[in-house]
C-alpha cells in the first residue's frame, strides 16, 4: 500500500480474510471479528486510493465471491456490508442496484424480502437498501413511488410507508395499510402481531374506543402473548360481566400459554392455578409459584412435591441429581406433616435403592 500496489494489497488482504474466514472456532473472545474488521478497513483504504480499473476489479470480486462458500457463512456478512456501503460512485451504485435486483428476485417468496444480520450494521433488508440507493442516485420521486407499489407484497415497503404516514400525521392512511397488511401477511404471525400493536396505538391516539377495543380483543386472542400489558388494557375497557367471558377465552387460547400462570395469579385464580400445576410434567412452575400457593394450599403443594420426588427417584442416576432430590426432601419437611412424609420417603429409598451408593451417601449428608 505504501508503494501504491493496490491490486497486490487487495489480493493479500483477501488471502488473510479467506484464511481466518475458514477457521471454524468459537469467536467469543472476538479474535476472528477483530481480524475481519481489520480486513474491512484495509479494503476501504484500498478502494479510496486505487485506480478506477482496480476499483472495478474489486466490485467484480465482491459480487462474485458472495454466496459461494468462499468463507464461513457469518463471515460473508463483512463482504456484503462492504459491497453495500463502500462503493459510492454513480457507476458502482448502478451496479449495486443490479446486484440487489437479483437478490430481491430470488426472495419473492419471503414476506420481508430476506432481512439479514449485518456484522457491522445490524439487521438489513435488501428492499430498503434498494430504495436508499435510488435516493442516492436522485431517482425521481414518482419512480421511487412506483417501485414501492410494484413491490408492495414485501412487508418492509409497507412498513416504510406506514412510518412515513404516521410521521406526517396521516393516521387514517396508516390504518388502511396496516389493515391491508394484516391480510397480506396473515401467514406470518410475528408481522401480524406487529401490525395489530400499531393499530392499537393509533386507535388510542384517535380516541376511537370501538376500534381500539376490537383490535385489543383481536391482539389478545389471535396473537401470541408475551406479557400482560395488552390483556390489562383489554380488561380496562370491559364491563365486569364481559370480562368474565373474555377471561375464560384468554385462558383457553393457545396464544396465552406463555402468560397463563402470571395471568391467573393477577386475577386471583389460585384454585385454577392449582389444577393446572397438578397437570404439569415438570416442576418448574410449581417451584416458581410455590410461595403464593403454599400459603393457600399447603397440603396439595406438598403432595405435588412428593409425587415429583417419587417419579424422579426411579430415573435419576448421578450424584448431582441425587443432591437435587435431597433439596426437595428438605422442602417437603417444611410443609404440614412434611417431616413424617420425608422420613417415609427416605426409608423407602433406603430399601429400594440401597445399591446406589452415591444416593445413599447424599441422603446421609442431607440428614436422612
Amino acid at each position: 500500500m505504501a508503494r501504491n500496489c493496490w491490486r497486490q494489497a487487495f489480493d493479500l488482504t483477501n488471502y488473510v480474510f479467506k484464511t481466518i474466514g475458514n477457521v471454524d472456532i468459537d469467536d467469543s473472545d472476538g479474535g476472528t471479528s477483530q481480524i475481519a474488521n481489520t480486513c474491512y478497513d484495509k479494503w476501504k483504504e484500498i478502494l479510496e486510493n486505487c485506480t478506477e480499473e482496480v476499483r472495478n476489479e474489486m466490485f467484480t470480486w465482491f459480487t462474485s465471491h458472495l454466496s459461494c462458500d468462499y468463507v464461513l457463512d457469518y463471515m460473508e456478512e463483512y463482504m456484503e456490508d462492504f459491497l453495500t456501503y463502500e462503493f459510492r460512485s454513480r457507476e458502482m451504485l448502478e451496479k449495486k442496484l443490479e446486484y440487489l435486483d437479483e437478490m430481491i428476485e430470488r426472495q419473492t417468496a419471503s414476506a420481508d424480502c430476506g432481512s439479514t444480520w449485518s456484522a457491522r450494521y445490524g439487521f438489513e433488508n435488501n428492499i430498503i437498501k434498494r430504495l436508499e440507493i435510488m435516493k442516492q442516485l436522485d431517482y425521481p420521486e414518482e419512480e421511487i413511488r412506483e417501485y414501492r407499489r410494484n413491490h408492495w407484497r414485501f412487508s418492509a415497503v409497507r412498513e416504510l410507508e406506514i412510518q412515513e404516514d404516521i410521521e406526517r400525521g396521516e393516521l387514517d392512511e396508516a390504518v388502511r395499510i396496516l389493515q391491508e397488511s394484516k391480510e397480506l401477511d396473515r401467514g406470518y404471525p410475528g408481522l401480524v402481531a406487529r401490525y395489530s400493536e400499531q393499530l392499537i396505538s393509533i386507535y388510542e391516539i384517535q380516541s376511537d374506543e370501538k376500534a381500539y377495543k376490537e383490535e385489543l380483543l383481536y391482539y389478545v386472542l389471535e396473537c401470541p402473548q408475551h406479557d400482560l400489558a395488552h390483556i390489562r388494557k383489554l380488561k380496562a375497557v370491559c364491563t365486569d360481566t364481559e370480562w368474565e367471558q373474555r377471561r375464560e377465552q384468554i385462558l383457553q387460547s393457545r396464544n396465552s400459554y406463555s402468560v397463563l400462570y402470571p395471568f391467573m395469579e393477577s386475577e386471583g385464580m389460585y384454585e385454577r392455578m392449582l389444577e393446572c400445576l397438578k397437570k404439569e410434567d415438570f416442576i418448574f412452575n410449581v417451584d416458581k409459584y410455590e410461595k403464593v400457593m403454599k400459603e393457600k394450599f399447603p397440603e396439595q403443594v406438598r403432595d405435588m412435591y412428593i409425587s415429583y420426588v417419587h417419579k424422579e427417584a426411579e430415573r435419576v442416576s448421578d450424584r448431582k441429581r441425587y443432591r437435587e432430590l435431597m433439596q426437595y426432601l428438605k422442602k417437603i419437611r417444611r410443609y404440614p406433616g412434611g417431616k413424617e412424609k420425608a422420613a417415609e420417603i427416605a426409608e423407602n429409598w433406603r430399601a429400594l435403592y440401597y445399591r446406589r451408593r452415591a444416593m445413599m451417601d447424599e441422603m446421609q449428608k442431607a440428614g436422612f
